[in-house]
């Protein structure tokens, strides 16, 4: 079994040479008019995908796919033969997958031999706040030969009602390690292309974010003397923190655990709450 992607060495070492420079993230519109997989879903919910610390934008990104440009490699023997590395992203939505690691594993483009899956967290941020880690399955593959470097990587995660969100990762530069015994070894930042690319991707793999809010799913409401309380959560039982809570005149906000309380005089109210483009009422509520 070589899980290598799960283990921090590599990733550490080959990063910890390279340049500091400003990660790039891309974001992509999970609820984009049109598209029926995810429809439903807010305009305001991203997937958000960064690039390793060494890497720039590069051409041709669009709505949900992109190029990131890295540093140079070249060989050996003969400084001009090389180029730039690079990584080349997606995200796509699908309801076809039995499961995130299905739907994962299904976009992967090459159809190199795969390592077992691993198991990881996408991390679900509303407003700045770490609401919850999403359960993912990622998959590394890299092309098959010894000279081989090129590398690829699929992380999927659920949202809702059988929805999947999956993030694709190819390294598609250096594409190998070698010039087979003509200029010698191929080196980026004085490593081995192929290790490179692999902690390259692992790092974009991990850094994978859902940044927004999941349709609402629950709004509960409690009446009790001179208040009404209760909690706000998606379609998957997370907190839906900073929502506008409106009952009767009085507005106020959900706490980081989705939580609200509203003092209100004697009457029979419906409470309603908006958030990220959503809004959601309870039931009538009696407060005395």
């Amino acid at each position: 079994m070589r899980l290598r992607f799960v283990l921090p060495g590599l990733l550490v070492l080959a990063v910890a040479a390279a340049p500091a420079l400003a990660k790039v993230k891309n974001h992509v519109q999970v609820g984009v008019q049109g598209r029926n997989d995810t429809r439903g879903y807010s305009s305001q919910l991203y997937v958000d995908v960064t690039s390793p610390s060494p890497y720039d934008a590069g051409c041709c990104t669009d709505s949900d796919s992109g190029e990131w440009n890295g540093p140079p490699y070249a060989a050996a023997q003969k400084a001009d033969l090389g180029g730039t590395s690079n990584i080349v992203w997606s995200v796509v939505f699908t309801r076809r997958a039995s499961s995130a690691g299905k739907a994962a594993h299904d976009r992967l483009i090459h159809h190199w031999p795969s390592e077992p899956a691993a198991a990881m967290g996408v991390p679900l941020v509303s407003k700045g706040w770490r609401v919850a880690t999403i359960p993912a399955v990622a998959w590394v593959t890299e092309e098959p030969g010894a000279n081989s470097a090129q590398v690829e990587g699929a992380i999927g995660f659920p949202l809702c009602a059988g929805v999947y969100a999956v993030a694709d990762f190819t390294a598609e530069k250096p594409d190998a390690n070698t010039t087979n015994g003509v200029y010698g070894d191929y080196q980026i930042e004085n490593g081995r292309p192929s290790d490179w690319n692999r902690s390259a991707v692992v790092e974009s793999l991990k850094g994978v974010v859902l940044d927004g809010y999941l349709p609402p799913r629950r709004l509960t409401a409690s009446g009790a003397k001179g208040a009404v309380s209760g909690r706000l959560t998606d379609c998957g039982g997370h907190a839906m923190p900073y929502a506008t809570v409106s009952v009767g005149p009085n507005i106020v906000h959900t706490s980081t655990s989705g939580a609200y309380r509203v003092k209100l005089r004697p009457g029979t109210y419906t409470v309603v709450a908006r958030v990220g483009g959503y809004t959601i009422r309870s039931a009538a509520v009696r407060v005395s």
